[in-house]
């Protein structure tokens, strides 16, 4: 046997403790979002909007003939679609969110193992690290088609510090499966991180690399194309920017909040330099440098500065062509607004990915040139390690309960999961929305499933609400049953606090809706409303502050 030498034995040390600061590190981040990596009724918020059509695939078939269920389902990419379609069966809906939020934390996993291989333990932990703090975490929470993006960044990055096409091109394609928002970012950081590398190349390199790139783009745009010009003509074409402007939702009081859009400039830096901002719980010293977080961040980023200015890593290639990717989307977007969804999502999620890239890439690639293989390991384990420590104790440990949904031992959704499947209820938008993905039901519409994006589709959900809106709000029992036999719905959800107080102040949501109710409750009371005091032989279930009101036990 050889012995193993001192620069040998030095490395290995530094990369295994580098590995056992990142499992105790793993540990608390697990035993702190366990509910949410492993318990059903625990989802993120986003969840509840997007996932419960799936139900129609599970043995009992709900929803299958739910209008707003159909609307959403368009929603979802043929990817993702397809994963539930598969899991619902064996796992139901929320089972299979987890299955699926599981495959987006292993493709990362996967990413840390390639880079792993060619540029050691230290780089692949950095990378691994990096990619489970909060943002990212929160997009791959659930299992949602964003959960993908995250991933297919972190495999992408991979591919490129390697300088390894395979994993590149695959990130991109699997985003045209499952997220194209994220794979029109991809595609433009492909071609840029392609122009970067091309000094020094022969011909015969120059015409594979160009070709195999326009065959990246075909097989992406042919991947994308069905869905996106699959148009439902209930659902319209998708508002343009003018039009936008005009209506209510999509302004600061309304349901999207996207307009006016932000200033570029501020959210790209934002973005860039969030993996080096508090994320997650906080130990006492970070809770201390907490007001001072952008001092942390542009020392972080000074500390990358300084690694590339002294050259003790490559350019950062990767993260310029992530910079430049999601900065020429972002432009594509606004001047296309909203063709290619929110323009938001490029300078948070691309921005982000850059600064991910930009610290991975510093930090991971340490030595590139000036050390010898054993003292690369080395330096790139200690980095590694510096950074655990320095995230972790003064910045977080990547566990947020923000946007998190628990519906265990709700007694109101195990009710309502045992009505009939044809049951179809009525609550005010901010009410009903974990009815659908928790109880199996359909509702009339709520919050989640209010999406203003294409016109026709945003003409009937805002009809549809505010013929709801008027029933809750009626004066008489007269006018709830015609509303209720005019809609087949056969049940009311009565959150108790809108009929008290202030009503006008409970009855807020967003706009256009807070208009509409104004309308509806000039010149009212709350004495004057059916719901604030139902008939009580009406009423099969109260609890939880909610009042469950069934329409065939109405008589007027």
């Amino acid at each position: 046997m050889v012995p193993m030498s001192s620069d040998r034995r030095v490395a290995t040390i530094a990369e295994i403790v580098a590995l056992v600061l990142f499992a105790a590190y793993l540990g608390t981040w697990i035993s702190g979002r366990w509910e949410l990596l492993v318990e059903p009724a625990v989802q993120n918020n986003d969840a509840r909007g997007v996932l419960f059509p799936f139900h129609r695939y599970a043995p009992e078939g709900a929803l299958a003939g739910d209008p707003i269920a159909d609307e959403m389902l368009t929603h979802v990419t043929p990817g993702v679609s397809f994963l539930y379609r598969v899991l619902v069966p064996a796992f139901g809906v929320l089972g299979a969110a987890k299955v699926v939020q599981a495959l987006g934390f292993a493709l990362i996993g996967l990413a840390g193992l390639i880079l792993a291989r060619t540029h050691g333990i230290g780089a692949g932990v950095l990378l691994v690290f990096f990619f489970h703090q909060g943002y990212a975490v929160a997009r791959i929470a659930s299992g949602l088609p964003r959960a993908f993006a995250f991933p297919c960044f972190a495999l992408w990055i991979a591919g490129a510090l390697c300088d390894r096409t395979g994993p590149r091109r695959f990130a991109a394609v699997l985003a045209a499966f499952t997220y194209p928002s994220a794979m029109a970012l991809l595609v433009v950081a492909e071609g840029v991180f392609e122009v970067l590398g091309l000094r020094g190349l022969d011909r015969r390199a120059l015409f594979r690399r160009a070709s195999g790139y326009v065959a990246l783009v075909a097989v992406c745009f042919v991947l994308v194309l069905p869905f996106a010009v699959s148009e439902d003509p209930d659902r319209g074409p998708i508002h343009t920017l003018e039009e936008a402007r005009r209506d209510p939702a999509f302004g600061p009081a309304g349901r999207l909040k996207v307009l006016p859009f932000p200033d570029p400039v501020a959210a790209f830096g934002r973005a860039v330099s969030s993996p080096l901002r508090p994320q997650g719980r906080l130990s006492a010293l970070g809770e201390a440098l907490a007001p001072h977080q952008m001092i942390l961040a542009a020392i972080g980023l000074a500390v990358c500065g300084l690694v590339l200015w002294r050259r003790w890593s490559p350019f950062p290639r990767a993260a310029l062509a992530l910079l430049v990717g999601a900065i020429v989307s972002y432009g594509v977007a606004r001047v296309l607004a909203f063709r290619l969804y929110s323009p938001v999502r490029f300078h948070d999620y691309g921005g982000q990915a850059a600064g991910l890239a930009l610290v991975v890439s510093c930090l991971g690639l340490v030595g590139y040139r000036q050390l010898a293989p054993e003292r690369r390991r080395f330096a790139r384990g200690v980095a590694a390690s510096a950074a655990i420590v320095w995230v972790w104790l003064l910045l977080g440990d990547g566990v947020f309960s923000a946007g998190v949904v628990d519906a265990r031992g709700s007694k109101m959704l195990a009710f309502v999961s045992e009505l009939p499947k044809d049951a179809l209820i009525a609550s005010h938008p901010m009410d009903g929305d974990g009815i659908p993905l928790f109880a199996a039901r359909a509702t009339m519409g709520s919050y989640e499933t209010l999406q203003p994006w294409f016109k026709g589709e945003w003409a009937l959900q805002r009809r549809r609400t505010s013929r709801t809106l008027g029933a809750l709000y009626a004066k008489d029992c007269e006018q709830v049953l015609a509303y209720a036999q005019g809609s087949g719905v056969t049940h009311f959800l009565i959150a108790k606090r809108r009929y008290d107080g202030n009503v006008m102040r409970e009855a807020r949501s967003f706009e256009p809706f807070d208009s509409h109710v104004r309308r509806l409750l000039t010149g009212r009371s709350r004495r004057d409303l059916f719901f604030r005091s139902p008939p009580p032989a009406s009423i099969v279930f109260e609890g939880e502050g909610f009042r469950i009101v069934e329409v065939r036990k109405l008589s007027c």
